[in-house]
């Protein structure tokens, strides 16, 4: 049997392969560019969480939540640069669709998808990003966090997973598409 790292394997590789991902992995993001990206995270974030309470994950995952540290980050750059970024069509349509979930193992593959790749990528990201990149801190919960983490990653969650990782190459992918430098 297979497991759900397994299963999701290519949209993963298709994630950390768009334009933007390796751009940020090249530390080749100007402070904008960067505010532009974590500014759709944190709709999302708010989304998944929001979701992610009303099925009782957050309860078993105690520590994990990044929205309030990701809003942080944004806030630090939008006052460091004096500006604020918008949010595109594709995160509003994404939140929307979070939002109106109610299976917990569809909100948990779209948490998944977010919060594992926080644990695990993000880990290497934290030094590249703009700003304190405290959306990346987990205190000394990461162990407990993943290893709980690894627990609900069933191979069942496989089709929303990979649906999660869609939507999230869309709301990258829409920042290029509106005018953004990268």
């Amino acid at each position: 049997m297979s497991t759900l790292k397994e299963l999701t394997a290519q949209s993963h590789a298709r994630a950390e392969n768009t334009h933007f991902m390796r751009l940020f992995m090249a530390k080749a993001l100007t402070e904008e560019e960067y505010m532009e990206y974590i500014t759709q995270l944190s709709v999302i974030y708010t989304a998944l969480e929001f979701a992610a309470e009303k099925v009782g994950i957050l309860q078993e995952l105690d520590g994990i939540q990044r929205a309030a540290k990701v809003r942080a980050d944004v806030s630090e750059l939008n006052k460091k640069l004096g500006k604020q970024s918008k949010i595109y069509w594709e995160t509003v349509m994404y939140y929307n669709e979070i939002t109106r979930m109610t299976e917990r193992d569809e909100i948990l593959a779209h948490f998944y998808v977010r919060y594992a790749g926080d644990m695990y990528g993000g880990q290497m990201l934290k030094p590249l990003a703009h700003g304190s990149g405290t959306m990346y801190d987990f205190d000394d919960k990461l162990p407990v966090l993943r290893q709980k983490m690894r627990e609900l990653a069933t191979p069942e969650l496989a089709d929303d997973a990979n649906m999660a990782f869609s939507r999230t190459i869309d709301v990258i992918n829409s920042a290029i598409t509106h005018g953004s430098t990268f």
